[in-house]
This record gives C-alpha cells, structure tokens and sequence, in this order.
C-alpha cells in the first residue's frame, strides 16, 4: 500500500509507538474506517477517521471483549499488542488478531442461534451504548452536504428520511425491549475453527429486533435467499408478532445503508454515484425493491 493518507499516518504513528513493522501492510476496506492488515504479526488495524473520539474504539474493544468473554464467537482485540485505543494526529487506531476466511458460505442458522444468545446477555453494569444509527447518517449527510460535488435534492430525499427514521426510533412501543446488540451483525468472518463475529461500531444497548432487521435487509437489497433467512429466523425464534417491528427497522436500516454510499462517494466516483441513485429510490418509494450492489 502506498500513499499518505490519513489511514497511513494513524497506522505509521501507532505502529511506531509500539514497536511494529508496516512492512507488508495491506489495504483489506475502507470506509467509515480504514482496515489494514499486518501480516509480519498477524495483526488487523482498524483505524478511525479524523476527529472520531477514541472512547468511541474503546467501546468497540469493551464490548468485544465482554462478549467472548461470556463464550460467543466474536473476535476479541489483541489486548497483548494494545488494551486500548492508540491515538494519533490523524485518527485512532485498535489493533486486532488477524484471521483468515475460508471463503466457505456463511450458515445462517449460525447467525440465528448466535444472535439469540447475545440477545439474552444481561448488559454488564455501565457499559457505554455506540448503537446509534441515526447520529452515524446525520453525520454521513452533513459531510455529503458540504462536499463540492453535492447534490441539493439527493440530500433532501436524505434528510426527510432522516426525519421519518427518526420519528421511528423515537415510537416507545418499538424499542420497549432493549438488551446486548451487535448492531451490524452479518460482518461475519468464516474461518477454519468456524464463524466469528466482527466489526462492533454499532454495538451495545438497543432493539433485538434490529439486528433481526439488519439480516433481513441482505434478503430484501443484497441477494440473500428466502431460504437463508427462513433458516436465520427459525434459528433465531423470531416470533411472528415480530414481524412489523422488524419492517419499521428496516427502513431504518436502509437509509443507514444508503448514507454508507456517502463515504465511498467522490466527484469522480461513478459507480458509487450511481449505486446511490438505486438506493435512493427505496428512500422516495417505499413499495420500491430494487436491488443494491454490496460495497
């Protein structure tokens, strides 16, 4: 990887303050944060955007590490290379063990029975929330919104979505029952001792049902077959009463989905333009099913 971007100042820095080589590093995904690999140590770094508090990873690590803990498959943080975040000028950074997938299919009553049991963790006293969606798309719009080559009525279509998603997070009856969320729960990786979870910034304290939401939305957007998700579902237990819950999440989820866009987007960036028009659609039209390209 080359360059001299923000991901690779916070990864020079942190490395350098504790003693790791870069040689070898390799650019895995970028987008909210920048992942790197560093094979020399079998090492994963995730690192932040600028200005992104450090609490923030440290609550990704907190939660991790709770959750293993308590004997789920998600991977915890290297806490022997670092137990906290490492801050730098450009953005923290987290280091966390390398894993290699397999490229073997995700089983999706795993993801089921998985979930259920996060489900029925009891939160540990004082555990600080990141699940918060909406702050994460307000966030996506603003920036979107000051970029010179913004679109005044895409990010109108955003912002009365916002609105709406909002009036949905704020209904009591939806969100009554609140417990251990991961919150982006298909970042799964497959590897040979089996699937582990990964990738917790939107962890912490919030609905069940939206990691439900956020499993159907790979139905409805990605291509996931009607098959996976019966088998997710029975897995799961998901009571059928449950069903319209899930449906108000999903709309939510989709506009989370569609301001992700927003971070890949630049002014030369035509697939990414154009992979936002799709999404935009299920934004003005909800009887909409078009269907999204993963990014």
């Amino acid at each position: 990887m080359s360059g001299s971007g923000w991901p690779e100042v916070a990864l020079c820095e942190a490395a350098g303050l504790l003693g790791l080589s870069t040689e070898g590093q390799r650019l895995l995904r970028i987008g909210h944060c920048a992942v790197i690999a560093l094979p020399a140590h079998g090492l994963v770094a995730r690192i932040a955007r600028p200005g992104t508090p450090r609490d923030r990873l440290e609550g990704e690590m907190r939660f991790a590490r709770y959750v293993h803990q308590a004997g789920l498959p998600v991977l915890p943080p290297a806490d022997a290379v670092a137990d906290c975040a490492i801050e730098t000028t450009t953005g923290p950074v987290t280091f966390w063990p390398f894993v290699e997938a397999t490229g073997a299919a995700l089983d999706w009553r795993w993801l089921g029975e998985t979930l259920r049991r996060l489900h029925a963790l009891t939160p540990p006293a004082g555990m600080a929330s990141l699940w918060d969606p909406l702050s994460v798309v307000k966030t996506r719009i603003e920036r979107y919104g000051a970029a010179s080559y913004a679109r005044a009525e895409r990010a109108q279509v955003l912002s009365a979505a916002y609105v709406r998603a909002k009036r949905i997070l704020e209904d009591s009856s939806l969100v009554a029952s609140v417990g251990l969320v991961h919150g982006d729960p298909t970042n799964v990786i497959v590897t040979a001792d089996g699937p582990v979870l990964i990738d917790f910034d939107l962890s912490g304290v919030g609905p069940a049902l939206w990691d439900v939401a956020s499993v159907v939305v790979r139905h409805r957007r990605f291509g996931l077959s009607g098959d996976h998700v019966e088998a997710f579902h029975a897995a799961y237990g998901l009571d059928t009463g449950a069903y319209g819950i899930v449906d108000e999440f999903l709309r939510v989820r989709e506009l989370l989905d569609c301001s992700f866009v927003l971070t890949l987007i630049g002014s030369h960036d035509t697939e990414a333009h154009d992979e936002l028009d799709v999404r935009l659609r299920a934004l003005r039209d909800p009887s909409d099913r078009s269907r999204w390209t993963p990014r």
